[in-house]
């Protein structure tokens, strides 16, 4: 005798709510059992069981994917850099847009760190280069972001995330060179441009431009450059090798015009 089904909380989180809605469909169908499907494709109810089991959870991936990309592409196709007032269109198409990223982590947690990682995020509208890994980045704008071939990208970093402040918001465009290495809950900051080869330390927040096989850590970062590209002055000086990021020189000269 099979088992009862057990009652489903949709409280308990989307997972739940997600087989609940498959249950009813069952329901809707017919309410077929495993044994009773099994008798009309002439196959054993513990093999059917065996391959529902298997399908649950890649099929809540995908839609949730499916759900997620299409969604994004629908509301806000691609991000315009710049700075722009929070209170308009574009913000509220924005906040609609980040709603279903904020959450991808919790709904798709099985799909990062792995090597579908990648595809997810070129399908989101990331520019990510051959053998680039990345893990579980917790903050990103995909359209705007660049990792490079042999990239790396550690758990929960933060890659050129938006930035509200003041009535405004700002997006520009991040890129990570080849063959770098940004550790876990880094933040990169919007409008960075990090070097090949450079190495961004655990929970390091880096200047906006980073040369090539350099090498930052803490919060503020200090700097150690190859002898070959090293400026003059003390090795921890982020102002010595790192110029404005356009998201600073924007603020500088005073605020842009609305979009």
């Amino acid at each position: 005798m099979g088992r009862r089904e057990r009652p489903l909380d949709t409280a308990e989180g989307p997972v739940a709510a997600f087989a609940r809605a498959l249950r009813e469909l069952r329901h809707k169908a017919g309410g077929l059992t495993h044994r009773a499907m099994a008798g009309k494709e002439h196959c054993s109810a513990e093999t059917l069981a065996q391959v529902a089991a298997a399908l649950s959870g890649p099929v809540f991936v995908v839609t949730v994917c499916l759900v997620v990309a299409v969604g994004k592409r629908a509301v806000l196709p691609r991000t315009p850099p710049g700075i722009h007032p929070v209170r308009s269109a574009l913000g509220a198409r924005k906040w609609i847009a980040d709603k279903p990223l904020e959450h991808r982590l919790l709904l798709t947690s099985s799909l990062y760190a792995t090597l579908y990682t990648v595809p997810w995020l070129r399908l989101l509208g990331a520019r990510v280069g051959r053998r680039a890994e990345v893990s579980t980045a917790a903050h990103l704008d995909p359209d705007l972001l660049t990792v490079e071939d042999g990239g790396f990208v550690a758990d929960m970093a933060g890659i050129g995330l938006a930035t509200f402040a003041a009535g405004r918001m700002a997006f520009w465009p991040t890129e990570v060179g080849g063959r770098a290495f940004v550790g876990n809950a880094a933040l990169v900051p919007a409008g960075a441009r990090l070097g090949p080869g450079f190495l961004v330390g655990v929970g390091t927040v880096p200047p906006g431009r980073v040369s090539a096989d350099s090498t930052w850590l803490g919060s503020p970062a200090c700097g150690h450059c190859c002898a070959a590209e090293r400026p003059p002055g003390p090795p921890c000086s982020p102002s010595a090798t790192s110029p404005r990021t356009p998201r600073a020189t924007a603020a500088a000269a005073g605020p842009a015009t609305s979009i």
